[in-house]
C-alpha cells in the first residue's frame, strides 16, 4: 500500500503497476462523517496564544496555497520538482490524486475527530489510548 506521490513514482518504474483501491473513496463509503486525513498542521498552544495573528496569517496563506496548488498543478510540479521532492513529472501526474485541501474551524474537529475514533475503535493505543479533548483542536 502506497500514499500518491510514491504509487506514481513506483508506476514509473512498474508499467503494469496499477491502483487497486482508492483509499479516500474507500473510506468515504464508511459515511460516518470523517476524512481520511493524511497531513495536519501541528502547533504548540502557547506559540497559538502568544501570536494569534500570525497563526490566523499562515493558515490564510496555507488555504491560499492549496489553492493555487489544485488549479495550476503544471507550475506547482516544477516547483515540486526544482526543490527535489520529486521529479516534476511524477509530480504533474500525481497531484490530481493527492486530495490536497485544507480544512480549519469546526469541519476540521468534525473530520479529525471522526477519524482518529475509527483509529481508536480499532485500536486505542494508535491515539495515544485515549480520544483528545475539545482543546486539541484548534478554532474549533
Amino acid at each position: 500500500m502506497l500514499p500518491q506521490p510514491f504509487v506514481t513514482v513506483a508506476q514509473t518504474q512498474l508499467p503494469d503497476l496499477r491502483v487497486a483501491l482508492d483509499l479516500t473513496e474507500e473510506w468515504d463509503a464508511l459515511d460516518n462523517g470523517s476524512a481520511l486525513l493524511t497531513g495536519v498542521v501541528v502547533a504548540r498552544a502557547d506559540f497559538v496564544k502568544e501570536h494569534p495573528a500570525a497563526v490566523s496569517n499562515f493558515l490564510e496563506q496555507y488555504s491560499a496555497s492549496v489553492d493555487w496548488v489544485n488549479a495550476n498543478t503544471a507550475e506547482a510540479a516544477e516547483l515540486i520538482g526544482g526543490y527535489d521532492i520529486v521529479d516534476a513529472t511524477v509530480a504533474e501526474k500525481a497531484l490530481p490524486y493527492c486530495n490536497i485541501v485544507c480544512v480549519t474551524g469546526t469541519e476540521m474537529m468534525d473530520m479529525l475527530s471522526g477519524y482518529l475514533s475509527v483509529l481508536w475503535e480499532q485500536d486505542a493505543e494508535s491515539v495515544g489510548g485515549g480520544m483528545p479533548n475539545d482543546d486539541f483542536y484548534y478554532g474549533a
